[in-house]
């Protein structure tokens, strides 16, 4: 008897077949697939093809299910991998929970994890779940949006603009890794602490914004983060 379950999506990147009836044997060669590798894992599930994948409800029996899991989508992903035509797999997962009825709910988040790691560049291939998608997760989903483009550029536009932009760049960003621990910012640029100070003081003036407010470092985090999946997306 299962004591958990999981809502989990696999997420696919396939080729259209020539006509319908091929594309709708290709994602059931996909769902085959999952099944495979399910049974592999010696789990049991509900499972479904949607437009984008396969939607399935794990049962998990184990005090584990998380690991259990993991398993299994590392299983999915080599034999989906194997279907022809199929050019990249993510899998979401929704945490483990022990009613059916809350994991079919579940599925939803588990939908939206898989859609924004495969809009991640280089994501490993494993079971993904809220915790490792975070703020990135939702950049790299809005990255070829123009509006988020647009907010980066007004953003670092002072910088860009500017004399020496990329070593502002790597000031503003180191700035805002260290969350603007001034200790910490001068002993990885390798500054003494005046240097850095100076430097700071530039920054913000050129920037026009208050350094230490926590909305302005926000705002400006994003905007690198924004800045960095779209020059991911526009390489080669």
């Amino acid at each position: 008897m299962a004591r958990f379950y999981v809502p989990v999506c696999v997420g696919v990147d396939v080729e259209s077949g020539h006509d319908e009836l091929s594309t709708r044997r290709r994602k059931v060669h996909v769902h085959d697939a999952v099944r495979h590798a399910l049974g592999l894992a010696r789990l049991t599930a509900i499972s479904s093809v949607t437009g984008t994948g396969v939607d399935a409800v794990i049962a998990c029996a184990g005090v584990d299910p998380d690991a259990a899991v993991d398993h299994a989508g590392r299983l999915m992903i080599a034999e989906v991998g194997r279907v022809r035509g199929v050019r990249g797999v993510t899998i979401g997962a929704g945490p483990a929970v022990g009613r059916i009825v809350d994991a079919v709910s579940g599925l939803a988040d588990a939908e939206h994890v898989a859609a924004v790691v495969a809009a991640m560049p280089h994501a490993e291939g494993r079971v993904h779940r809220a915790a490792d998608t975070r703020l990135r997760g939702l950049v790299a989903l809005l990255a070829d949006d123009p509006r988020t483009r647009a907010f980066a550029a007004v953003e670092l536009r002072r910088v860009l603009d500017g004399p020496e932009p990329e070593g502002n760049l790597e000031l503003l960003r180191a700035f805002l890794e260290t969350s603007g621990n001034k200790t910490e910012l001068a002993r990885r640029l390798h500054v003494s602490r005046p240097t850095l100070y100076a430097r700071l003081a530039g920054l913000q003036e050129r920037l026009g914004v208050d350094l230490d407010d926590g909305e302005s470092r926000t705002s400006l985090h994003a905007a690198l983060l924004f800045r960095d999946a779209a020059a991911a997306t526009a390489s080669p």
